[in-house]
C-alpha cells in the first residue's frame, strides 16, 4: 500500500496517464492506494477519461481502510498517526470528499480484490464503486490466500486482469472459469520470476519502517485541496 498522500499521486497520475498515451486511450491497472488515486484522478480531471479506456484497480481502498483490523495497525501509536494513514482511513475528509464527487466508474472498471487481503481491512467493502465490477479471486479459486503484497504476482489476480484488460476493463468470472483447474494450481502469474514477491514484502517492510522513522505522526489529517471541498 503507497503511503504517500493520496491527494497527491491523483494529481502524478493524471500527468502519467497524460504523457504516456501520447493521446491514444491507455488502460491503468493499479495497485492498493493507486485504486482510489487513479479514481480520484478520473474524477476531477476529466481529461484523463479522454485517454482511459479501462481501470483494473488491484486490492484497492475505495471506502477507506479500518485501521485497527489492518495490518498496519502497529504503524499509529494511540492517536497519532502519519498523515496519510488518516488520509486512507474510511470516514476521513479525503474519502468525504472523493465520494461526494460522482464517486462512480468513469470508465469501464473491474477491481479485483482478495478475502485474505490483511492490509485493505474490509477488503470486499473497499473493492465496490458505483456501476463497476468487483470480483475476489477466491471467486476464482476458493480457498486461494493471497496478501496485499502478492496480488500484483498472483496467478488467479492475472488471470482475472487479464480477461478485464481484454474486454475494455469489463472482467467477468465465468469468462475466466474453463482455466480454473490450471490457474489455481499455479502461484505465480505467467513468466513472473518466483523472487518477485519476496522483494515486494521486502521493499514494502523497508518503505513502512523508512516512513515510520522519517515521517512525523499528527493527531489528524490535513485538509484536502480547495477544488475538492
Amino acid at each position: 500500500m503507497g503511503l504517500a498522500s493520496p491527494k497527491l499521486p491523483g494529481t502524478y497520475i493524471l500527468h502519467y496517464i497524460s504523457y504516456l498515451s501520447g493521446g491514444l486511450q491507455t488502460a491503468v491497472i493499479s495497485h492498493s492506494q493507486g485504486g482510489p488515486d487513479t479514481q480520484w484522478a478520473l474524477q476531477f480531471w476529466p481529461s484523463s477519461r479522454t485517454v482511459t479506456n479501462s481501470f483494473i484497480p488491484l486490492s484497492p481502498d475505495f471506502s477507506g481502510i479500518d485501521l485497527l483490523g489492518s495490518d498496519l495497525s502497529d504503524v499509529c501509536v494511540g492517536d497519532l498517526c502519519q498523515a496519510s494513514l488518516w488520509q486512507q482511513s474510511a470516514g476521513s475528509h479525503y474519502y468525504t470528499a472523493l465520494h461526494a464527487h460522482s464517486f462512480a466508474a468513469q470508465v469501464p472498471t473491474t477491481a479485483i480484490w482478495s478475502s485474505s487481503d490483511g492490509v485493505v481491512n474490509p477488503p470486499k467493502k473497499n473493492a465496490q464503486l458505483p456501476s463497476a465490477g468487483a470480483i475476489a479471486v477466491q471467486d476464482l479459486c476458493p480457498l486461494r490466500i493471497v496478501s496485499h503484497i502478492s496480488m500484483p504476482t498472483d496467478a488467479a489476480a492475472f488471470a482475472l486482469a487479464l480477461d478485464a484488460l481484454k474486454h475494455g476493463g469489463s472482467g467477468i468470472l465465468w469468462r475466466v472459469l474453463p482455466s480454473a483447474w490450471k490457474v489455481c494450481f499455479e502461484i505465480n502469474a505467467p513468466n513472473m520470476n518466483v523472487e518477485v514477491a519476496d522483494q515486494l514484502q521486502a521493499d514494502l517492510n523497508d518503505l513502512v519502517n523508512g516512513f515510520v522513522l522519517g515521517s512525523p505522526r499528527v493527531t489528524q489529517e490535513p485538509p484536502v485541496m480547495a477544488y475538492a471541498q
